[in-house]
């Protein structure tokens, strides 16, 4: 799913109801789909949702999606990074952002946003990728570590949003950076993370049905896979396979013995 409706090729009208994410109860109304392709991977049927905005900040790398090229400022950027995340509550201070000639990061809105915090900006040289190498490699890396999700878990494409997001969020836990021989997130917070309650990507699980009215033989669980881990509360994200729909829960059991199943 997308809103960013240049990105779709052989785009046409489809209309396919609504969809929630998170903890939004309006979601968004599906109003076209077409295909993405991109230099690695493509994408068919993908429905495209106006207004789409998705969003997962990280200690170490920031996932950023937003429903078009121009708005990264105005989806709260200003109080994520320079000003409220790591100024307020990590006690850190953004001196320099690095970032290519794109619109989203180079435009009036950041430009001024900058000046007024005194953050100095630095741009690549156009058709220079390799000026952005760390970014760039991040960039990759995710993507190969969704890929790779996707397949062991045999979960379909359009998971691929949760996929990225889940590799960003375990890879700031695990990774070990040198020399100091610390995660980004030890690096970060000051104290190791914990990961005793991570799974694999699209594990089997039961969802404890709190929401619904149960009548007195009415099942009380709901099948679903994990996809991740919230980022705003202590708990997972799942699939509901009843609902179709992806939630955040911590009623859930995983079921170990259980093979993944395409």
């Amino acid at each position: 799913m997308t809103g960013i409706k240049a990105y779709l090729l052989d785009y046409e009208d489809y209309n396919r109801g609504f969809v929630a994410f998170g903890s939004d109860p309006k979601g968004g109304k599906i109003t076209g789909k077409g295909k993405i392709k991109t230099a690695n991977l493509d994408f068919d049927d993908v429905y495209f949702i106006d207004e789409l905005n998705f969003k997962l900040l990280d200690e170490s790398q920031v996932v950023l999606r937003a429903p078009r090229q121009n708005d990264v400022y105005s989806l709260d950027l200003k109080n994520i990074v320079p000003s409220g995340g790591l100024e307020n509550q990590l006690n850190h201070k953004v001196k320099i952002i690095r970032s290519d000639h794109g619109t989203e990061f180079k435009n009036h809105a950041m430009n001024e946003l900058c000046a007024k915090k005194g953050i100095k900006r630095e741009f690549s040289v156009a058709r220079t990728p390799q000026q952005n190498g760390v970014a760039e490699r991040k960039n990759r890396t995710l993507i190969e570590a969704a890929r790779t999700m996707l397949a062991d878990s045999l979960l379909p494409i359009p998971f691929w949003a949760e996929a990225v997001n889940t590799a960003c969020y375990v890879l700031n836990r695990v990774l070990v950076t040198k020399p100091q021989n610390k995660t980004p997130y030890e690096l970060l917070i000051g104290k190791p993370p914990s990961i005793s309650f991570m799974r694999p990507f699209g594990h089997p699980l039961t969802i404890l049905n709190t929401l619904d009215p149960l009548g007195k033989f009415d099942r009380k669980s709901d099948e679903g896979y994990l996809l991740g881990y919230s980022t705003t509360s202590k708990a997972f994200r799942v699939y509901n396979k009843r609902t179709k729909r992806v939630e955040e829960n911590m009623h859930i059991d995983f079921l170990e013995d259980q093979p993944n199943v395409a």
